[in-house]
């Protein structure tokens, strides 16, 4: 059985039985388009403070774009997942990766 409850601006977000993990769509078109959104929440929704982190993310704004690519850039990086012949960086991420699931914690990470 899943519970829904409707949060702007992320429509309807829906968890299952007494879970406090919420889920959505949400389209972000500065980000690159469309996500999967989970919210590890409490058994009524989202936080304020993750809603509020939320409302921001959704808000077109290149200096956050940019914020987001260098991190992934750097957390590929110290991955050491990239062949040494390519450039990876903030300025190539977006043409090598698309991605599609954003996932929040309670720690807000």
């Amino acid at each position: 059985m899943y519970r829904t409850i409707e949060l702007m601006p992320f429509g309807v977000l829906r968890a299952k039985g007494r879970s406090k993990v919420w889920q959505t769509s949400l389209s972000i078109p500065y980000l690159g388009g469309d996500f999967q959104l989970v919210i590890h929440g409490d058994v009524n929704g989202p936080s304020a403070s993750q809603r509020t982190a939320l409302a921001l993310l959704t808000s077109p704004s290149e200096t956050l774009r940019d914020e987001i690519a260098t991190k992934v850039v750097e957390f590929i990086h110290a991955c050491n997942i990239v062949p040494v012949e390519s450039r990876v960086d903030v300025a190539t991420l977006w043409s090598l990766l698309t991605p599609e699931l954003i996932e929040v914690h309670t720690s807000h990470e």
